[in-house]
């Protein structure tokens, strides 16, 4: 398998906000040819991209809100972001509001499909990237559907970078979902996560081949459909607490598995 691996900078974020030119060379220095944003950290998007450029880094998409394609000129800015970055791939990182009901969640479609179109014309393409919670019914829904399938139902022209950890998190069948969304998964979120839950009652997640998610399964059909880059991401439980010993240890793991 020859798919291109990445990762998602905001694993690394703490030591991003620290200092952001070396983790970029750190990221580098392990191996990584490709990297997802998720924010600049207040610099300025040519620079970033020199800096990558200056590396070997291809940035090959970006997390951006959905609050950033509203506003006088919002949407002209991210458009020159992106393509001075020289990625064409947005990135929805989430739809992260208290209200879930039916109303709330049609009106986050409905922002969501104009986002879609408004990159489909500039030349872009949105991906949505889920967590566990757009699996769970949406509870006043008549048929108790559920958020993932009201965004991919609802909008046939949306991608998916499918985080296959959440999916598991979630109670789905991770390849069932890949194959679901067959040609619409050009990213695919590469994370492992241990079965227990943590105090919080909420995922433990660790390096890649370290838990129960079923990654190699999943790469076996990731070519088949349609992924065109798999991205690393571990959010928290680093080990000792340092990230980027972690983003190497799955980087290496990755590798071994791609080439088994």
């Amino acid at each position: 398998m020859t798919l291109p691996i990445a990762l998602q900078l905001y694993t690394v974020r703490d030591v991003m906000a620290k200092n952001f030119a070396d983790t970029l060379k750190a990221v580098a220095d392990i191996g990584y040819k490709n990297v997802e944003f998720a924010g600049l950290y207040d610099h300025d998007p040519a620079q970033v991209r020199k800096m990558c450029d200056d590396l070997g880094l291809t940035v090959c998409s970006s997390h951006v809100a959905i609050e950033r394609f509203t506003g006088d000129g919002a949407f002209d800015q991210l458009e020159r972001e992106l393509k001075t970055l020289g990625t064409t791939l947005a990135v929805c990182p989430g739809i992260f509001r208290k209200d879930r009901s039916v109303a709330a969640w049609t009106t986050a479609v409905e922002e969501l499909k104009n986002a879609e179109a408004q990159c489909r014309q500039a030349g872009l393409s949105l991906s949505y990237h889920n967590h566990a919670f757009e699996f769970d019914a949406i509870a006043d829904h008549p048929e108790k559907a559920c958020p993932f399938d009201l965004i991919f139902d609802g909008i046939p022209q949306m991608s998916s970078e499918l985080d296959i950890a959440w999916v598991t998190v979630g109670g789905q069948d991770v390849l069932a979902t890949m194959q679901r969304l067959s040609g619409r998964v050009p990213l695919l979120h590469v994370k492992d996560a241990h079965k227990e839950l943590n105090s919080d009652g909420g995922p433990t997640f660790t390096e890649i081949s370290t838990g129960n998610v079923p990654i190699k399964a999943a790469l076996d059909i990731a070519e088949s459909v349609g992924v065109k880059y798999l991205i690393v991401e571990q959010d928290s439980d680093w080990v000792d607490g340092d990230p980027m010993a972690s983003v190497k240890t799955s980087f290496e793991n990755l590798t071994k598995l791609l080439g088994a």
